[in-house]
């Protein structure tokens, strides 16, 4: 289910103009993550580092690359995954280990570490819900990690009938989804409701939860009307919410959203629309009854790049070697006057000033707002 979610919003960019596709293509592969497996309001970021002297031809000794998550939670405190993939195997099978820092990424701790047939859902799923409450799914057939301890022991918990995501609010509060029904908990996933029906056309997405009872889920793909899907109930029940459509919306093509909830109140909306292709984003902060386009920074080509939120209101946004920030919900943009070193391609704000960057070579991080910035080297099993 999941690979087909990947796929679709693969053929949806590969359909989209040219200039829509510069517009989406970084920020398409955050909200595919998004998608499929949990959803944070400091959402963790990948990294991918090849082996060195890879090669692609000969039949002997199969080379990995390796990718890295990571998931901050101050300055000094952070946590990371590290998956191996090897040419030639399955894309979602390989070992895994799982690092913890305490003096901002000079040292390295590994607590953790198994097999994964399911490697690309374990890279996306790590997350911390405080300094001591972590989760990640790994395994086959899929299991919920737990760590009450910051991550020195973790526990294997059962997941409900043929769920594939799962993603926590809280140390207690978290769902679990597959492509049609949801699910609850309460207790930290040791037990799990009765499943409670999804809106038919959510295209596999996974609903993100403010709290125990309101949720999102985007949805279309067959429908050229924009639209996502609401609840108050904790999914007990959906109602639809229908978007604006852009002036330059094709009148044919089927229109597709992806959600992700604003720190504290607020949600934003991704739409795509295939053939000639159209891409635009949506806020709203009134549930819905009304929505404003978001104004795209000053970049080359009028691109945007892949967002980060201090709260609902103050966002930073990087594209090239370029940062740029909103105070006003991304109404308006000022480029700030920064160093970057190299092409930071995510970020994690922790506050105004602290915030961790990735960029191609691994990490690098800003106490000033990001006018400077300090590299800092992913961990290493080898």
């Amino acid at each position: 289910m999941w690979a087909e979610v990947r796929e679709k919003a693969a053929t949806w960019l590969e359909a989209m103009s040219p200039r829509a596709r510069r517009a989406v293509s970084l920020m398409l592969v955050a909200i595919v993550a998004i998608a499929a497996t949990s959803v944070f309001y400091l959402r963790p970021w990948i990294e991918q580092r090849p082996a060195a002297a890879t090669s692609l031809t000969g039949t002997s000794g199969v080379q990995p690359s390796y990718f890295f998550n990571y998931d901050f939670k101050s300055p000094a405190l952070g946590w990371a995954v590290e998956i191996e993939a090897k040419q030639g195997s399955r894309p979602d099978v390989g070992r895994y280990w799982i690092f913890r820092t305490v003096d901002g990424g000079r040292h390295w701790q590994r607590q953790f570490r198994g097999q994964s047939q399911t490697a690309w859902m374990t890279l996306n799923t790590l997350h911390f819900v405080d300094l001591r409450t972590g989760f990640f799914l790994a395994g086959d057939p899929m299991s919920l990690y737990r760590t009450r301890d910051g991550g020195d022991h973790w526990t294997s918990l059962a997941l409900p009938p043929n769920a594939e995501m799962a993603q926590f609010a809280d140390p207690a509060r978290g769902w679990a989804a597959t492509g049609s029904d949801l699910y609850s908990t309460s207790d930290g996933g040791g037990t799990w409701s009765a499943p409670k029906k999804l809106p038919t056309d959510t295209m596999g997405s996974m609903p993100t939860f403010r709290d125990g009872s309101e949720g999102w889920v985007g949805g279309g793909g067959t429908d050229v009307q924009p639209h996502v899907y609401a609840t108050r109930n904790d999914g007990v029940s959906w109602r639809r919410l229908d978007l604006p459509r852009s002036t330059d919306a094709s009148p044919d093509e089927p229109a597709g959203t992806f959600v992700q909830l604003l720190p504290g109140h607020g949600v934003m909306v991704y739409v795509f629309q295939q053939g000639p292709g159209t891409a635009y984003t949506y806020t709203t902060f009134d549930g819905g009854k009304s929505w404003t386009v978001l104004a795209v920074p000053p970049t080359p080509g009028g691109n945007l790049g892949p967002l980060a939120f201090e709260d609902a209101t103050h966002w930073w946004m990087v594209f090239a070697l370029e940062l740029f920030k909103t105070a006003d919900a991304g109404q308006t943009w000022t480029q700030v006057d920064a160093y970057v070193p190299g092409e930071v391609r995510q970020l994690q704000i922790l506050d105004a000033r602290h915030a961790w960057g990735l960029t191609g070579d691994g990490l690098a991080f800003t106490s000033d707002g990001g006018t400077s910035w300090t590299r800092v080297k992913p961990p290493t099993e080898k």
